[in-house]
């Protein structure tokens, strides 16, 4: 009996890791397959070059011989959870964002100036969002300039706030 139980508890141990979940640091799996990058509709410049900047930086992680999905506008999200989205820009702008930070009231709620947060959800069916956004547009692109360089950074746990003040004064703290 006991060496059953010590069987089982050995299959669980050795099968756990293959159900972990995904943080920061695994970036940018799980978003390497059918993954989606979302902008506002009514972004700014800056959203829509990071998200282009993202979608090159994985595009080139996935090789020629496979294609991302892309990018597409927060008005043609169905539904978030079907797919792994990288969400741009903050619920002021992108209506993805929104419905991730769960509509909040003041749209600039948990925002600072200067200051952009990398955050990821993970939906019980497996898929994840990764929501990068600041409360300008160049704190968003400070954020997916992180992002599309992330093997410069220490990325870790489930949310980060990026902070600076250009382009490349880029500083990168766990929250």
């Amino acid at each position: 009996m006991k060496r059953a139980i010590l069987g089982l508890f050995l299959a669980l141990v050795l099968v756990s890791p293959a159900f972990a979940a995904f943080d920061l640091g695994d970036f940018p799996n799980p978003f390497l397959d059918d993954m989606r990058v979302v902008v506002g509709k009514a972004a700014k410049a800056e959203d829509v070059l990071g998200a282009i900047d993202i979608v090159a930086s994985l595009q080139q992680r996935v090789g020629r011989g496979r294609r991302l999905e892309g990018a597409i506008l927060d008005t043609e999200v169905e539904s978030l959870e079907s797919m792994n989205s990288i969400v741009v820009g903050g619920p002021c702008i992108n209506s993805a964002a929104a419905r991730l930070m769960g509509w909040p009231e003041n749209c600039l709620e948990g925002f600072e100036l200067g200051k952009g947060i990398i955050k990821m959800y993970e939906f019980g069916n497996g898929n994840y969002a990764l929501l990068a956004a600041g409360t300008t547009a160049l704190d968003t692109r400070r954020v997916t300039t992180v992002l599309a360089n992330y093997n410069d950074y220490a990325l870790s746990g489930t949310e980060m706030i990026i902070t600076g003040v250009s382009i490349k004064d880029v500083g990168v703290n766990s929250i």
